[in-house]
């Protein structure tokens, strides 16, 4: 399985947040104000938030770029169940960052960390048990400590389906750029820990090959919504089968290691029946289609994760080969 989920947050506002993270959200706020290097979520004053995992994994690796803005002792970030939590960041009085388990024991404790600056901060969960578990902290690659066998297991399932990101306490303020939520299986490099790494974005600028009928003016002109989709205000529309809309995009400004490109596209059905709704990537010529998602009327974002470039079968090469790609989505069936 490897990657179960990876998000920035550009194409999403406050009230869809439960869309793009499949969990349940209670005050936090998006916005371009509380990211690094783009929209960010701002978890303060009593809220929470829920990130669902897909699946059940059995292992946990969970990376976030993280911003503390005001508070004192708290937690802050935890590792679940259901609603049974296996371990938890908390921040303590000094400013630093510990790492405990269900019933409150300190595993490991970071540095002091300051307020008002990014840091990466990850959590290897390996072992989840009650007498052998295994979970470390690190810090912008910097591990808190030396891990050994202790209790990781928060009620009765070895598994994790969430993460919680809470401020119990009214004057505590944290901000999340971007998240990455791994297991420990598959191939490399989504077995691990990645390190810091960042979510960049490519915005769309015309039509490639388009065959959905634009509500008005070009079909790229429906869905470039920019931070804010729209749902019915603009949109295309199709009832036939396999039809497709591909678009040109620019933007991706990333350097080093291009992990994934994911391609993410709203959509619902009007009639109510059985269909189903995929996006797909096109490079030079050659389209790979993604997961088709079942839709209802109701509007759900279909996401596909892309390892390779379509027209070479290899991970992409650098930005200019993102840019030269072409997502859009299709009418599968």
């Amino acid at each position: 399985m490897a990657r179960l989920a990876w998000t920035g947050f550009y194409g999403v506002t406050t009230a869809q947040l439960s869309r793009r993270t499949g969990g349940t959200t209670s005050g936090p706020s998006v916005g371009s104000a509380f990211g690094m290097f783009g929209p960010g979520v701002r978890v303060g004053g009593g809220s929470f938030w829920t990130f669902g995992v897909p699946g059940s994994a059995s292992t946990c690796v969970l990376g976030v770029r993280f911003r503390r803005v005001a508070g004192g002792e708290c937690d802050l970030i935890n590792i679940r169940n259901g609603a049974s939590t296996h371990v938890y960041i908390r921040a303590n009085n000094s400013g630093a960052l510990e790492l405990r388990n269900s019933s409150g024991t300190i595993i490991m404790t970071s540095a002091p960390i300051l307020y008002n600056a990014w840091y990466f901060v990850e959590v290897v969960l390996s072992v989840i048990s009650n007498t052998v578990g295994r979970a470390e902290l690190f810090v912008n690659n910097v591990s808190a400590g030396t891990p050994t066998d202790t209790d990781t297991l928060g009620g009765s399932t070895a598994t994790v389906d969430n993460i919680l990101f809470q401020t119990p306490g009214n004057s505590n303020t944290f901000d999340i750029d971007m998240i990455y939520v791994l297991d420990t299986t598959g191939s490399a490099p989504f077995n691990a820990r990645l390190g810091d790494v960042r979510v960049g974005v490519a915005t769309t600028t015309a039509d490639d090959a388009v065959q959905f009928t634009p509500l008005s003016g070009t079909n790229e002109s429906n869905i470039d919504d920019g931070d804010t989709p729209d749902d019915d205000t603009s949109y295309n529309i199709s009832s036939t089968t396999g039809h497709q809309d591909t678009f040109s995009v620019t933007g991706f400004d990333g350097v080093g290691t291009i992990h994934e490109v994911a391609v993410r596209a709203m959509a619902r059905t009007t009639t109510g029946g059985a269909r189903t709704f995929a996006p797909v990537l096109k490079n030079g010529g050659t389209t790979t289609e993604g997961t088709a998602l079942s839709l209802t009327t109701s509007y759900l974002e279909a996401s596909h994760y892309f390892r390779n470039n379509p027209s070479t079968g290899a991970p992409f090469a650098d930005a200019a080969a993102v840019n030269a790609s072409k997502p859009g989505y299709k009418n599968v069936a």
